[in-house]
């Protein structure tokens, strides 16, 4: 049994353990706040594989101590994370294979979204994210590119999908964290 304990232990130190979305019939938890945009990665799918798709996320970490992996999906519809009130930020980007095993993190600079407050019983929009995969031979071995191709502002449409979608979370006020210089408005 022990030993059991230890392989899963190592498995799941290795995985990226992206946070769940949350679900577009849940009812709304008035104690949380909501997160949410358009995060699409340009990748495969896998047929066999444990995650599905290679894929990559942001991590977003809280001065409570929590932190979020956002994955980036490779269809575009709108989601979002339910997560605790707190000062959050974005603070780096971290890439998966197939499996969802991690294979790189690195700082994420690409906007100014440094810290923000997330208050519960609202719901924040992060922006509207496409992402690229690629991969190169180079001396006999695949290496693996992933990128943050383009960063939209896309509140009003992004937001009117994401009311559409998760129907309880219309009644909530939501709060454009986007209105920062290096976001293309759309």
């Amino acid at each position: 049994m022990q030993r059991l304990a230890i392989i899963t232990l190592i498995f799941l130190a290795g995985c990226a353990n992206y946070t769940k979305r949350a679900l577009p019939t849940e009812a709304i938890d008035h104690s949380s706040a909501y997160l949410y945009g358009r995060f699409y990665i340009d990748a495969p799918s896998g047929v066999l594989s444990l995650d599905g798709q290679i894929s990559m996320g942001f991590v977003i970490k809280c001065d409570d101590g929590s932190h979020y992996n956002l994955k980036f999906y490779n269809a575009s519809p709108v989601f979002a994370l339910k997560l605790k009130p707190a000062n959050c930020s974005l603070k780096e980007l971290i890439y998966s294979d197939v499996d969802g095993y991690v294979m790189g993190r690195e700082a994420y600079d690409g906007t100014d979204l440094q810290s923000f407050e997330l208050k519960a019983n609202q719901a924040y929009y992060l922006g509207d994210y496409t992402a690229d995969f690629s991969t190169t031979l180079q001396h006999r071995s695949a290496i693996w590119h992933w990128s943050v191709k383009k960063v939209v502002r896309n509140y009003q449409a992004t937001t009117n999908e994401m009311q559409s979608t998760y129907q309880a979370l219309r009644a909530l006020p939501t709060v454009d964290l986007t209105a920062v210089s290096d976001l293309e408005k759309n």
